[in-house]
Order: C-alpha cells, then structure tokens, then sequence
C-alpha cells in the first residue's frame, strides 16, 4: 500500500514537471526585451541545436514544421511549428520584435514568408505536438489541402487570433 502511494506521488510529480512549460533555467532558449530595443538571447550550451523558443523541442528533428524568425537586429530565432510562433507571437507579454519570419510551406517543404502565407487548420496531418497550423503557399494549395487532409478553414496570418489558435489545437 504505501509503495503504491510513493509510486503515485512520483507519477503525478512527473506530470506536475512536463505539463509545466517552458522550463525557467539558463539551458533554454529565452527572449528577453529591452526598452529600446529586443534581442533574443540564446544559451551557449543550446545555440547550435536551434531549440523552440516557445516550448523548447529541437525543431531540426521537425524540418518539415520548422519556422525561422529574425530579430530586427539580424538574430536568428527558430520554432518547431506554426503553432509555436504563433503562441509566442501572439502571447500578451511578448514583445513582437521579429523582423521576419519564415515558416515551411507543407507542399515543397520551401520556407516562405510567414505573413504572406495561408495557413489551414484541422485535418488530419499533425504538427511534431498534434494539431497545428498547416502554412501554404497560395489560396489554390490551401483549398487543395482543404479537399486532401479534411482541413477545417484557411486563414491570413493577421486572421490568426488567441481564439483561432484555441480551436486549432482541439
């Protein structure tokens, strides 16, 4: 009886520490803005495996989701997936100093400008943490991913709200 207590205290502990976030050590990847100007600040030990900022996942081992983001200051920043970005984009304490992003188009695995993209929800293609935001590069792909995968809907990316991501997630 009491080892099978233990062994549920380490379980939920477990979960407790997974379902945390982002961790708050010196070995993740961190933004971090000034009051004149932003720069992302990435740890020695982590600033070659080009980690999520948001969550922390390699996102090399997602080429095929990968985004890239420049400071304004020429900094280089990268995301596992759309959804990723638009969480940390889009998060009220986040300072919005990207200067540019590329997201990867899903049918020529090219990057493209993230703005100018379409991106679909729904479906059944998942992203490297489930659903997630499908980036194409012209209406006709969207609409033809719509028909191939069961997506739900097209979006801009100023279409993209805190609701939007919401739903995309379920």
């Amino acid at each position: 009886m009491r080892t099978s207590g233990l062994l549920y205290g380490l379980v939920a502990g477990f979960f407790v520490w997974a379902c945390q976030g982002k961790p708050q050590n010196s070995t993740q990847t961190d933004a971090k803005a000034t009051s004149d100007s932003a720069e992302l600040v990435v740890a020695d030990k982590y600033a070659d495996k080009y980690d999520c900022m948001h969550c922390g996942m390699p996102s090399m081992d997602f080429p095929q989701w990968q985004v890239k983001a420049y400071t304004k200051e020429g900094q280089e920043g990268w995301f596992c997936s759309p959804k990723c970005m638009f969480l940390t984009v889009q998060h009220p304490k986040q300072p919005r100093y990207f200067a540019s992003i590329q997201v990867t188009e899903y049918y020529e695995l090219e990057k493209i400008d993230a703005h100018k993209a379409f991106y679909v929800i729904g479906g059944d293609v998942l992203g490297p943490m489930g659903h997630d935001l499908v980036p194409l590069a012209s209406q006709e792909a969207a609409q033809e991913y719509l028909k191939d995968h069961a997506g739900k809907k097209i979006y801009r990316y100023e279409e993209v709200t805190a609701a939007v991501l919401k739903a995309s997630l379920q």
